[in-house]
């Protein structure tokens, strides 16, 4: 069998990704003015009728490779008709023209990287730029307002209007309900009295609907380890979360109390207490179905506030000063107005998977070679002393090998100072710009009153403060805490001389 490639761009990193999140958030609202539009399973099961007629078909499509297939041309088209349709939803501060301006620039100016050469995407939007999935059903919308009206000349008012009324779409899939005497090749997909959308497994039994589960064949059900290294409440509602969502979903009470007793099965193969599932399906019994109605209240009614900080079981909670602060700020005045209404929540982000440690969005099939180099600014007193490598070999014999680019205005990086007598060598950390911490370093070393470190001392009696420097390590976040751990770790692997 052939196999069908799809490039993916990290679009995190590209120089649009903000512009393309603004433009997402300002045209998300005009999702809800498209017919078709499906938010989540829950909107979709709210928007599937209780019974149907005796002749109808479950009817499905799929649009294959939606995002790279679309023109510039008719998706700007299709942004300036919903624009112009419906002018009260979009906030007032920006304008059409400069939505399309902003719209043309993320989609003709995708420039990528790969293996040595720059690429810039030609048709199609991006895949992993921010405002995809939005423009998509933008332009399919507008696709489907000019399906209906061929409908209408072709099959009639009644025919158009059913369309409408029951044309379901989420991104690239399509769903109907088919009960009308037109030709299903019409619009031919697939039938059948059982059809997967989204989550959802959709059954006719009896001229009714029934609602079931969808899982992927290739769905292994290896949901988070209770063990793992998670905070506390996110473990303990997965069980209660993946509980209302068959609840919510599988309305036949037989059926829904298989698949829970599934759930059960498969939550004690990630070690989690009995007790904790039983507690997670009896308060998700108690609490019913979701409505998509309650969660809308929800989104609108809360004006949340999170305070965001990475996850990690050594770190004490700062939430609580945080707090305290809010109640500070509200004495002033002005503070208090911008703070009204506001709840403040406390969010973790999840620290880097080894996934997300050895992988990049940049790729060479040939891996250039890190090494140290020099700013090359004319007033860096760094230079002179820096070790232009890839590598440095300490006195006692061990060799170290640099894994990223590096030079005099490196920040948050483990440097090692080497005596330019004796060789011997001091391993230590810093924030800030290298050539500033050399700085510090050579006025420690000259200065009496300051010379209190063992290395500064040496420095200064063994080679008249004469040293060379070359950064081993360069961290890429502002996190002190870590920094010093890996400070630690590089004096026991290192052994250097110096440091006491």
């Amino acid at each position: 069998a052939d196999l069908k490639f799809r490039p993916i761009i990290g679009g995190p990193n590209s120089a649009t990704q903000r512009l393309s999140h603004l433009l997402d958030l300002i045209l998300k609202p005009l999702c809800k003015e498209v017919p078709s539009f499906v938010r989540d399973d829950i909107d979709f099961l709210q928007k599937l009728p209780e019974t149907v007629t005796s002749n109808a078909t479950l009817v499905s499509f799929d649009i294959v490779s939606l995002y790279t297939n679309i023109p510039h041309e008719l998706g700007i088209q299709a942004v300036q008709y919903w624009l112009s349709k419906n002018k009260g939803t979009i906030d007032t501060r920006f304008d059409q023209e400069l939505i399309i301006d902003a719209l043309k620039i993320v989609l003709q100016r995708n420039i990528f990287y790969f293996n040595g050469n720059y690429y810039i995407q030609k048709s199609g939007t991006a895949m992993g730029t921010k405002m995809a999935p939005t423009y998509a059903t933008l332009v399919l919308g507008y696709l489907e307002e000019i399906l209906r009206e061929r409908m209408r000349e072709k099959y009639g008012e009644t025919f158009a209007v059913y369309l409408k009324n029951n044309w379901k779409r989420f991104l690239d899939d399509c769903f109907i309900i088919w009960t009308e005497n037109i030709p299903i090749e019409a619009f031919f997909a697939e039938s059948d009295t059982s059809l997967p959308f989204l989550d959802v497994l959709v059954m006719l039994k009896e001229n009714k609907i029934i609602t079931d589960i969808y899982c992927k064949p290739t769905d292994t059900h290896v949901y988070l380890n209770f063990h793992s290294s998670h905070p506390k409440h996110t473990k303990i509602n997965i069980p209660f979360n993946l509980a209302s969502r068959i609840i919510t979903i599988v309305k036949d009470e037989d059926l829904r109390g298989k698949r829970l007793a599934e759930l059960r099965t498969y939550l004690r193969k990630q070690n989690y207490p009995d007790e904790l599932i039983s507690s997670g399906i009896n308060r998700a019994r108690m609490k019913g179905p979701i409505l998509n109605t309650e969660r809308r209240k929800n989104d609108e009614v809360c004006d949340l506030l999170p305070f965001v900080n990475t996850y990690n079981t050594r770190n004490t909670s700062v939430f609580p000063s945080i707090r305290s602060c809010q109640e500070f700020l509200k004495q002033s005045g002005r503070m208090r107005k911008v703070l009204q209404n506001k709840k403040v929540i406390n969010c973790t982000r999840q620290p880097k998977s080894l996934k997300q440690i050895l992988t990049k969005s940049r790729f060479d099939l040939k891996e250039a070679e890190a090494k140290v180099t020099k700013c090359g600014k004319p007033r860096c007193l760094t230079c002179p002393d820096l070790i232009e490598a890839g590598s440095v070999t300490f006195k006692n014999g061990k060799v170290f090998h640099v894994k990223t680019d590096m030079n005099c205005k490196s920040k948050n990086v483990i440097y090692a100072v080497i005596c330019q007598q004796c060789e011997e060598f001091y391993i230590g950390q810093t924030s800030m710009e290298l050539r500033l911490r050399m700085t510090l370093h050579r006025q420690q070393t000259r200065v009496a009153d300051v010379r209190f470190l063992k290395v500064s001392k040496h420095f200064h009696q063994c080679s008249k403060g004469k040293f060379k420097v070359f950064p081993i390590y360069k961290l890429f976040n502002n996190n002190t805490f870590e920094l010093e751990e890996k400070e630690q770790y590089f004096i026991r692997m290192l052994e250097p001389g110096l440091n006491t």
